[in-house]
């Protein structure tokens, strides 16, 4: 790879490791976080979709509302997520969000009738694992939690 590629790549994993934390940290709403976050990523990728207007013009109408349907659904999951950053522990928050592709998993054998694979099931399985560890080490902490939530008897 180039070294501008692994460098953007680089950049890319560095603010989504951190964004949960610069979210617990601002005082602002999570509608006007999300909408910030939206905002700053399409200042970034304008200048691609404008490089590619052309293909633009040519979207079906089925195309333009599955994008729009789409554009609206990643917009109500930076809300909700960003929501749950102000209402929990961020290692709470991230368990839902680890857990993500096996709601994909699920909605695509519901929806599409698609085959799944061992190697999916298994997969699933171990970031359902990893979800209940954190779960369980985030339990003995003092503040808001899933596991204080979901059985208020489990706080300490």
């Amino acid at each position: 790879m180039k070294f501008w590629t692994l460098s953007i790549l680089a950049c890319g994993l560095i603010a989504i490791s951190l964004s949960a934390i610069f979210i617990e940290w601002s005082d602002a709403p999570a509608s006007v976080i999300g909408m910030y976050r939206l905002l700053m990523a399409t200042v970034v990728i304008l200048p691609l979709a404008w490089r590619e207007r052309s293909q633009v013009v040519h979207l079906s109408w089925q195309s333009a509302a599955w994008l729009a349907v789409s554009g609206l659904c990643l917009g109500l999951h930076f809300l909700f997520w960003i929501q749950s950053l102000k209402e929990t522990s961020v290692a709470s928050s991230l368990i839902m969000l680890a857990l993500e592709p096996l709601f994909v998993m699920v909605g695509e054998w519901i929806c599409l009738r698609s085959r799944i694979e061992r190697a999916d099931v298994l997969a699933m399985a171990i970031a359902i694992v990893g979800a209940c560890i954190v779960a369980v080490a985030d339990a003995g902490h003092q503040g808001n939690n899933i596991a204080a939530i979901a059985c208020p008897c489990s706080a300490p």
